[in-house]
């Protein structure tokens, strides 16, 4: 019988906020919390392996784990939890719950998606979130670490038709003042961007670099979130 994991996305946000070539990101703790900073450039490939990190002795999280540098799963029987960089699914899942009888959409950054400190925030700000996401042909080293690792890390995505179970792309694309825009492939645009222009459903393709950019006269910043996993054996 397969144990129960339940999927917690918690309040860690990377954010990220940059001029072309350079970037400023850190490692967010909690709503207001402070970050740790960085100067140096940063692609779709760094912001997973910071994630992934964060189990790391000297991590955010305060654990000891050996993470694996080509897989990047935990060698040995595991700590119990899986932080790693909150996948197209896990966002669409999100919103999901944001639009059910238990959840609420967020009409800005500072409320969560169930109307208490419980939920999940910054799911309504002005960034473009990026995830861990991508078309399987994709070819751009921006993100070829993220396509080189466990596949629990990512949502592989084979043309652009056919979205997957819980990513809220196609079907909802119109949802709450969503863009409605359909994804194409593009092997300088192979990953996936949600929150665009403030709305809850709202994505476009990304090229996993860093940066700020000028959207419908908004300057919209790149960020990414963590998740956390919990159950036994991870």
């Amino acid at each position: 019988m397969k144990k129960l994991i339940s999927k917690i996305l918690v309040i860690m946000a990377l954010a990220v906020m940059a001029m072309p070539l350079t970037s400023n990101a850190g490692f967010q703790a909690n709503k207001g919390g402070k970050s740790y900073t960085t100067s140096d450039t940063i692609f779709a490939n760094d912001l997973f392996i910071g994630i992934r990190n964060m189990e790391k002795e000297g991590g955010t999280l305060g654990l000891t784990a050996k993470i694996q540098t080509s897989s990047y799963l935990e060698e040995g029987d595991g700590n119990g939890l899986d932080c790693h960089m909150a996948k197209n699914t896990e966002w669409g899942t999100a919103a999901m719950l944001a639009t059910s009888i238990y959840g609420e959409v967020p009409a800005e950054a500072s409320k969560s998606i169930s109307g208490n400190d419980s939920g999940i925030f910054q799911m309504a700000d002005s960034s473009c979130e990026l995830v861990s996401g991508f078309f399987s042909s994709a070819t751009s080293n921006m993100m070829s670490t993220i396509k080189n690792a466990d596949p629990r890390y990512y949502d592989s995505y084979t043309d652009s038709k056919t979205s997957k179970p819980g990513d809220a792309m196609n079907e909802t694309a119109v949802w709450k003042g969503a863009n409605g825009w359909s994804f194409q492939y593009s092997d300088g645009d192979p990953m996936f961007c949600r929150n665009y222009s403030s709305k809850l459903f709202g994505f476009f393709n990304h090229d996993g670099a860093i940066h700020g950019y000028n959207g419908g006269g908004i300057t919209i910043y790149t960020s990414a979130r963590a998740v956390v996993v919990c159950g036994a054996g991870l």
